[in-house]
């Protein structure tokens, strides 16, 4: 593919990616280029501001999802001065992208990411502020987040006084032998349970021996989801005195996405109870 820039213009990697109709989706943009899997001129580029200008060349495989097939499509860009006279006109054909002027793709916040991440930043804040007055102590179990839930918590100074620890139990060996979670309840009802979330909910309490504990498990893809339960299935639980409280949502996004909805969705859980 072509793509047209005025001359000595240039453009933010993310702004090409959306402006080529090569991925529509902000946060999916956000997601390939974080993890390096796009590279301008061979290099892996991990910066969503990083200017592409002209000359440069922007590749990108594409993974593609069709039912229960999995392709892949290799997306060549190659950024050119529109202006440039000796061009063929076979060169600037219809279906090449063509690009007005920079200001016409000034910076776009990532709306969406950002709401999320201000709403994580809030509850977070509440709950720092709860827990400390209200002289309570929270343990967090955490799967499909990987420890983003403790990452927040622990983003404040203070949160010592309050938040014992936690555990990331990421596979079944853990949950069982670490956080006592019954085998019986991963072989009836699997890792993403509503059962496991409580019995993860449960153990952590009494390991820690803390006043409330959270949980969190599910598919936050993009494998692993079935028909029953699809990518994005989260469990959630929290146990608080003598009671265990569980809840099951479906999100929905990228990985990264549906990482960062779980740990918002637990954190307001947990803020609901403290």
């Amino acid at each position: 593919m072509k793509f047209w820039l005025d001359r000595g213009d240039s453009i933010f990697l993310y702004q090409l990616l959306k402006a080529a109709g090569v991925e529509n989706d902000y946060t999916r943009i956000k997601y390939i280029i974080d993890r390096g899997f796009v590279q301008v001129n061979g290099e892996n580029v991990f910066s969503q501001r990083y200017e592409v200008k002209n000359g440069d060349v922007v590749t990108y495989k594409q993974r593609v999802v069709e039912g229960e097939e999995i392709t892949f499509v290799m997306h060549h860009i190659k950024v050119l001065d529109r202006r440039q006279e000796n061009l063929p006109a076979s060169e600037k054909a219809i279906g090449n992208v063509r690009h007005g002027k920079m200001k016409a793709w000034k910076a776009k916040p990532l709306t969406s990411e950002l709401e999320l991440d201000k709403s994580i930043e809030q509850t977070t804040l509440k709950i720092h502020a709860s827990l400390q007055n209200k002289k309570l102590t929270l343990a967090l179990a955490e799967s499909c987040t990987g420890g983003m839930v403790q990452e927040v918590i622990t983003r404040h100074s203070g949160c010592s006084v309050y938040f014992l620890g936690g555990i990331v139990s990421y596979s079944n060996g853990i949950k069982q032998n670490v956080l006592g979670v019954p085998g019986e309840i991963l072989e009836q009802h699997g890792a993403v349970s509503m059962e496991t979330a409580e019995a993860m909910a449960a153990g952590c309490k009494k390991l820690f021996g803390c006043d409330i504990a959270g949980a969190v498990t599910g598919i936050a893809g993009p494998d692993g989801g079935s028909e029953e339960k699809p990518v994005g299935t989260v469990h959630f639980a929290i146990a608080v005195e003598d009671k265990v409280i569980s809840r099951m949502v479906e999100l929905s996004g990228d990985r990264e996405s549906i990482r960062k909805q779980a740990t918002l969705r637990l954190l307001r859980f947990i803020a609901s109870r403290c």
